[in-house]
């Protein structure tokens, strides 16, 4: 987590609410931020993040953060497209949360806006590809993602070349062989 405020120099400690088991090492990275992992929760919720020198006087800023539960993904719909990207997939799993940060990663390494539409299901755009299987994941805060992956396969553009015949009676019951090829 990092917090900006002001004054932060030499040993800091960041306190994720009122419990001892909440104090942290800081890590001062400038006057003015510094990085704090944050420690395990009770349970989901939210708590304020106090910064400290001496780890008895800490800051009264109020400033929040929530502990969610650990998503869990295990699929995609449709678990195919084109390698041109722009189709929109519905990642479903389990507790996703609704926050600013919740985001799909593809292929492990590429970070897409989600957009949250129940704690079960979440929609994105999937990006342009090259063609093979792929992997789906989801973070709730930008940075740490599911344990799981759903698959997606990113399909070849097809080429249509031409069809013989290419006309036929309008009762129907023409057989067309097509003749083209996947990109």
């Amino acid at each position: 987590v990092l917090i900006y405020g002001e004054g932060f120099s030499g040993r800091m400690v960041c306190a994720f609410g009122p419990r001892e088991e909440g104090r942290v090492a800081g890590l001062v990275m400038s006057s003015s931020s510094m990085r704090c992992a944050s420690p395990a929760a009770e349970g989901e919720g939210e708590v304020s993040v106090e910064a400290s020198r001496d780890g008895v006087q800490y800051s009264r800023s109020g400033i929040s953060f929530r502990y969610v539960q650990e998503s869990m993904v295990s699929g995609v719909q449709p678990s195919s497209g084109p390698e041109r990207g722009g189709q929109t997939v519905t990642v479903i799993g389990e507790h996703f949360a609704n926050t600013a940060e919740l985001a799909c990663r593809v292929g492990g390494s590429v970070m897409l806006r989600a957009v949250w539409r129940t704690s079960t299901r979440v929609e994105c755009v999937m990006p342009a590809r090259r063609p093979g299987n792929t992997t789906v994941d989801v973070s709730q805060d930008g940075s740490v993602f599911s344990r799981h992956v759903a698959r997606f396969r990113v399909l070849g553009e097809v080429m249509v070349e031409r069809i013989e015949p290419s006309s036929g009676p309008e009762s129907g019951s023409t057989v067309v062989t097509v003749h083209g090829s996947v990109a």
